[in-house]
């Protein structure tokens, strides 16, 4: 008889994971492949990677049946609908009064005086060497 020990994951769902994932990855398009997803993740989450690549599959696949994903070729992007949670809002400050501007006088910068340029001198090419005919 044997006792089963609760153990309490300590990360979010995939579907959370993969999204944080496709927006942590910084690429130009958006788009990130399923092997650059699975290396976010194990660097981010301290999850066990035993059956890591089993229930990523499941989780893609759920995500781009329900529209939050779209595949492009062999990777993923977010779909336009998919938005990750705001912060939490902060509590709104009291407003107060604005204090009256005092006009601030124009700064005058000194122009720097411009060189006068000179022209490069054009290089002159060196001959090329001719060979040595042989003598007959």
């Amino acid at each position: 008889m044997s006792v089963k020990k609760s153990v309490k994951k300590t990360y979010p769902s995939y579907k959370i994971m993969i999204v944080k994932a496709i927006e942590g990855i910084a690429s130009p398009k958006g788009i990130s492949s399923r092997y650059a997803i699975r290396k976010w993740i194990i660097s981010n989450y301290p999850i066990p990677e035993k059956n890591l690549d089993r229930y990523l599959s499941t989780a893609l696949k759920k995500s781009t049946d329900d529209g939050t994903l779209i595949k492009v070729k062999a990777s993923y992007k977010l779909s336009p609908k998919t938005k990750i949670k705001a912060k939490p809002k902060t509590k709104a400050k009291p407003k107060t009064k604005a204090k009256p501007k005092t006009k601030a006088k124009p700064k005058t910068k000194a122009k720097p005086k411009a060189k006068p340029k000179t022209k490069a001198k054009p290089r002159i090419k060196a001959k090329p060497k001719t060979k040595a005919k042989p003598r007959n």
